[in-house]
């Protein structure tokens, strides 16, 4: 069984905090509701669990059953109604489709693409005085 763990560390407040991979990752895995423990609903009670002392850490497994599922996943119009269609991938395009009309409606002067996120995880946003 192959095996990969992330960590997903406190984020420090800043006006870029929407745009934070693991703001963005929870909020995605809180929706799909992909934790193991079905009272893992939301960051509130995320910060409820207890972690042990002489720790600093607490592990949260996934759910087995969604370990099929996308993050990005693909969306559709089901009979006039938008579904997350979960096990089917989000294509590249749609994705930098959909970052460069987020930056048009929040006003950000020119496109925002994908690969900014790899660079300071909004960093130039944090500077710009937004």
């Amino acid at each position: 069984m192959n095996r990969t763990t992330f960590a997903l560390p406190e984020v420090v407040y800043g006006p870029s905090l929407v745009l934070c991979p693991h703001t963005l990752l929870f909020g995605i895995l809180f929706h799909a509701r992909a934790f193991r423990n079905p009272n893992l609903t939301s960051k509130a009670r995320l910060r409820k669990l207890f972690i042990s002392k002489g720790c600093e850490q607490l592990l949260v497994p996934l759910d087995r059953e969604k370990a099929d599922w996308y993050v990005f996943c693909k969306t559709e119009l089901v009979k006039g109604v938008p579904t997350i269609q979960r096990i089917k991938q989000m294509s590249k395009s749609a994705m930098s489709s959909m970052l460069v009309t987020f930056g048009e409606i929040r006003g950000w002067k020119g496109a925002f693409h994908a690969h900014q996120f790899r660079y300071g995880s909004g960093k130039v946003i944090n500077e710009s005085g937004e």
